[in-house]
């Protein structure tokens, strides 16, 4: 799933023509790449909603190429991650660049850190809330999502929340 794994994809079809591997071969190869080997897995969620588990770990540009990839849904997009760790320097620029992302594609971001909460909602506005406690997250989407809609879970989000989301 998403746009950023093509280029990962091909740079293995390369190597692959280089290693002698025939087109035939590198296609049925390609058969067998499940979506739980990117990190980036969707999984079916309570109540019909649907859930993108991106939990193993985040940096930037994964962040953002992951709400990049959520513009292909229709249905209200909410993302619920903690802010970024171990940037130095660059932390309030990048979490401004994710704040703006998430103003730009989402309806709703939940922030479960407070660390750079302000630069996220400075980019997104009142589309960003800052909730701690995983049943307080669970109980604000319960009432803003309806079924088919997306949640985005991002980073190291409680294990309790994903749980209570997904079936």
């Amino acid at each position: 799933m998403g746009s950023q794994n093509i280029s990962n994809v091909l740079a293995a079809v390369i190597c692959a023509r280089e290693l002698g591997m025939t087109l035939e071969e590198i296609s049925k190869a390609c058969q067998k790449i499940e979506s739980w080997q990117s990190g980036f897995q969707l999984k079916k969620g309570i109540n019909g909603l649907n859930i993108i588990d991106a939990t193993y770990s985040a940096n930037p540009d994964g962040v953002i190429s992951h709400l990049e990839y959520l513009k292909i849904w229709s249905e209200k997009k909410v993302i619920v991650m903690p802010c970024l760790i171990e940037l130095g320097r660059a932390s309030k620029e990048v979490h401004k660049r994710i704040g703006q992302k998430i103003g730009e594609v989402c309806d709703l971001s939940i922030i479960t850190t407070k660390d750079r909460f302000e630069e996220i909602q400075e980019g997104a506005g009142d589309k960003a809330l800052f909730i701690e406690n995983p049943k307080e997250i669970f109980e604000k989407l319960k009432s803003f999502c309806n079924p088919s809609d997306l949640i985005l879970l991002e980073s190291r989000v409680p294990s309790q929340l994903v749980s209570l989301l997904v079936e």
